[in-house]
């Protein structure tokens, strides 16, 4: 995982993450909970690490739109019956008891829950499974082939399904993910990103 800070390890995102799970537990986000879990979904390593302990922890999610105002936010999540992850779980921490191996999740299970665009009216909620995302990295990988040093640029923000898509690729892939973080697009940004991380 490449940010701006540095380059987090798969076993060091590996610890981040069971870090964040056994916080969940703690704190009563467990997988029998009944509703979903609700996040702003940005393109930074913080929030990608998020993703990858609700995905870990099976807890469907909604991500959030960074750009949604208020009305818009409070809609959906009334609409999904979705909870907000509070603030303080950013201050989550080393765990002091280890959570243990999650157990076995049903590929049918709803991993994200993602609202359409809404352009034509109210936007609707599409419930999306673990297995339609696996799918959709296969089928990828079939499409572009996969080499042992790919690099996934998250230049979308993981509220779409083409930026959640980009994560749950280099999850199943195993593959390295260089988040776009804060801030639009900004084409010289772009080939200095690609330039640093892709032509080294």
């Amino acid at each position: 995982l490449f940010g701006a800070d540095g380059v987090l390890t798969v076993a060091e995102c590996a610890a981040v993450v069971r870090a964040r799970r056994s916080w969940l537990a703690q704190h009563g986000w467990a997988r029998a909970r009944a509703r979903p879990v609700a996040l702003e979904a940005r393109a930074t390593p913080d929030q990608v690490l998020w993703l990858l302990t609700l995905i870990e922890a099976g807890l469907p999610f909604v991500p959030l739109h960074p750009r949604l105002t208020p009305v818009e936010r409070d809609r959906l999540l009334r609409d999904a019956g979705a909870s907000l992850l509070p603030a303080l779980a950013a201050g989550a921490s080393a765990p002091p008891t280890d959570p243990g191996d999650p157990d076995p999740i049903d590929p049918e299970t709803p991993l994200a829950i993602i609202p359409t665009s809404g352009t034509s009216g109210r936007a609707k909620l599409a419930v999306l499974s673990r297995r339609a995302f696996a799918a959709s990295a296969a089928a990828s990988a079939a499409n572009l082939g996969r080499r042992d040093d790919d690099r996934w640029l998250l230049a979308l923000p993981p509220a779409h399904v083409g930026g959640l898509s980009i994560v749950t690729r280099a999850l199943c892939d195993r593959s390295a993910l260089v988040p776009w973080g804060e801030g639009g697009f900004d084409a010289a940004r772009l080939v200095a990103v690609v330039a640093a991380q892709y032509c080294g």
